[in-house]
């Protein structure tokens, strides 16, 4: 007797960002930065990034539930973005989620005429390593605005052409 799947295709879709997703936007960075993943972040800095740059922010749904995020910032002085904070809900990491989205994000970013995507990276972070390395993003020297100083975890700024 063949045993037929329940299961459905789940749908994923992935859209722009309004100041309206700050609280599920939120939701998702609040358990990886409780976990240590990511530096901490307030939904105020959330909710004003999505206010000022939603055109440029994308989050990844499926069964329209928020998922996996992706805010950026401009780099004002050149045609680049800065991923300020890229991550997939916890319970849906290992999915190819994060892959989906971020081809989408940037496909779209290129579309809107940015040149480079920029990010940072925990040197510990072995996993967001490699995934950032695999989608062709390679090391570069941080400029000094960038740096960070006071920080005790050791990041790499990492660069794409789009």
């Amino acid at each position: 007797m063949a045993v037929v799947s329940q299961e459905r295709e789940k749908s994923t879709s992935v859209r722009q960002l309004t100041a309206e997703d700050a609280d599920a936007a939120y939701n998702i960075l609040h358990v990886h930065s409780e976990a240590g993943a990511i530096a901490g972040v307030s939904w105020y800095e959330v909710s004003v990034i999505l206010s000022l740059y939603g055109n440029i922010c994308f989050g990844l749904e499926e069964d329209s539930h928020l998922v996996a995020i992706s805010l950026n910032l401009p780099i004002m002085d050149r045609k680049a973005i800065f991923a300020f904070l890229f991550t997939v809900a916890k319970e849906k990491v290992g999915q190819t989620l994060g892959g989906k989205l971020l081809t989408t994000v940037l496909e779209n970013l290129k579309a809107l005429g940015w040149e480079t995507m920029q990010l940072r990276v925990l040197d510990h972070n072995q996993i967001a390593k490699k995934f950032w390395r695999q989608a062709g993003f390679v090391e570069i020297s941080a400029p000094d605005w960038l740096e960070q100083k006071d920080s005790q975890a050791t990041e790499r700024l990492l660069e794409r052409s789009l």
